[in-house]
């Protein structure tokens, strides 16, 4: 035991020689863990690991603003804007995608509204509706009568039940992969 230099008169106690030589020559562990503390990136976990690879990352990132701080004209930047740029280059380089979260848009796109088709009622030269097989249901072999035809492509479609052929004719029309389904309905 060794008594040790202070320059308070009140505190010359006896400390073991490894406390003495740790005090005399501490210094790099506990500046990087002063400087690391109030910008560490680790989160609250039970997992011994992630925390171990958290503190890992961040002395990494101390020691590349050390050697960042050895070139002449950097030697004046502080460690809070050195992580701040680095964190921006990071998100610069590889941006996130975030994935779409919710309910799907009802709506119809634009290029689906241009040219639009519309449903008319047939009619006779009496002024009653027209009967005639629904385009899309006799091509999958189901009888299904419907007064409704298209304008613009002159086909009967159905428009009312479960199974509105006049959408779904449409829509396969216009997909470029799927226009073949429409044709072999």
């Amino acid at each position: 035991m060794k008594m040790c230099e202070s320059r308070n008169p009140r505190n010359q106690r006896l400390k073991p020689a490894s406390v003495l030589v740790y005090n005399k020559t501490m210094g790099g562990v506990d500046d990087v863990d002063r400087r690391i503390k109030p910008y560490k990136s680790n989160r609250k976990t039970r997992k011994w690991y992630r925390k171990v690879a958290f503190y890992g990352l961040d002395l990494c990132i101390f020691n590349a603003y050390t050697l960042y701080k050895m070139v002449p004209k950097n030697h004046k930047v502080k460690y809070k804007d050195f992580i701040l740029e680095l964190i921006r280059e990071i998100m610069e380089t590889y941006p996130l995608e975030r994935p779409n979260v919710g309910r799907k848009s009802q709506t119809i796109p634009i290029s689906r509204k241009i040219g639009q088709h519309f449903a008319m009622k047939q009619k006779k030269t009496n002024g009653k509706n027209k009967y005639t097989n629904c385009f899309m249901c006799s091509r999958a072999g189901v009888r299904k009568v419907t007064a409704f035809t298209c304008e613009k492509c002159n086909k009967p479609l159905c428009i009312e039940g479960k199974e509105n052929c006049f959408k779904r004719f449409h829509l396969l029309a216009k997909l470029p992969k799927v226009s073949k389904l429409a044709k072999s309905y």
